[in-house]
């Protein structure tokens, strides 16, 4: 008797051993981390909250972690630390998204990982975690979906502009990863999945538009990865999550549509000039005494 407790002991604290190593192999954020995101987003410094998130991510995907697990933990620890400090978590939501597709950009690109599988996973644990603190601490789900993923495609872009990536598959990438990652949430914490999927799909589509612009990129092309990523990811999450496979393809579609830019309008014909009269010269006396009588 006395062999066999001894031996479910030994078990069991192989067990917690291993739960220990692996707690740590994936607790991602380091407390230096988390601490400096935490301080930056508490008093609304978003260029400072993107900018940690963006070291945090590029080292996770130097080490070989998985940039998704430490954009989570990110945008969760940065939305929180903005509500408590009585700050714009919607603008700390944008600024970790877009610090952590920038992140797993250059980082994937530096160590010769897959840019695209990088750039997807740190756009969706950007949108999750954002889904999920805004959950948690009562704010507008909607509005930090929307931020989060408008945040992560336009890292993306300028991410994949600066280090001379193909813009169009890194923003599908990046807007494919904004609306798995906010349907996955959606689900996990009771939200209506199709109004955070169509506010995810707008945010990702406008993100890449505006970061286009500022860029010098094709908008069209843009648009259009951006908006054909955001489909294709919420409707592989959808089914992954036994959600309406064809109501959240229509949300991710229409929340696209919505974000794209409206056509220029075509400039009006300039009106034709206006023949000038002909003046008929006055006959003068002269001319009438040489006419013939």
């Amino acid at each position: 008797m006395k062999k066999m407790t001894r031996q479910v002991y030994l078990v069991v604290l192989a067990l917690t051993l291993a739960c220990m190593v692996a707690g740590q192999a994936f607790a991602q954020l380091t407390p230096d981390e988390k601490t400096e995101i935490e301080n930056a987003a508490a008093t609304g410094n978003t260029e400072a909250v993107k900018a940690a998130v963006k070291r945090a991510i590029k080292r996770a995907v130097a080490a070989g972690q998985n940039p998704e697990t430490v954009a989570s933990e990110a945008a969760s620890a940065a939305v929180l630390a903005a509500v408590l400090g009585n700050q714009d978590s919607t603008a700390v939501a944008q600024a970790v998204g877009s610090g952590a597709t920038s992140g797993a950009v250059e980082a994937a690109v530096e160590t010769g990982q897959d840019v695209a599988a990088a750039t997807q996973a740190a756009s969706s644990g950007a949108t999750s975690g954002a889904v999920e603190a805004a959950v948690e601490t009562g704010q507008d789900v909607a509005a930090a979906t929307q931020a989060a993923s408008s945040g992560a495609t336009s890292g993306a872009v300028e991410a994949a502009v600066n280090t001379g990536q193909d813009v169009a598959t890194t923003t599908q990438a990046a807007s494919s990863g904004a609306t798995s990652g906010a349907v996955e949430a959606a689900v996990a914490t009771g939200q209506d999945v199709a109004t955070t999927t169509q506010a995810a799909s707008s945010g990702a589509t406008s993100g890449a538009v505006e970061a286009a612009v500022a860029t010098g990129q094709d908008v069209a092309t843009t648009t259009q990865a951006a908006s054909s990523g955001a489909t294709s990811g919420a409707e592989e999450a959808a089914a992954a999550t036994g959600q309406d496979v064809a109501a959240i393809s229509e949300a991710a579609s229409s929340g696209a549509t919505l974000a794209e830019p409206e056509p220029e309008p075509e400039p009006e014909p300039e009106p034709e000039p206006e023949p000038e009269p002909v003046v008929e010269e006055p006959i003068t006396q002269d001319e009438t005494e040489a006419s013939p009588r």
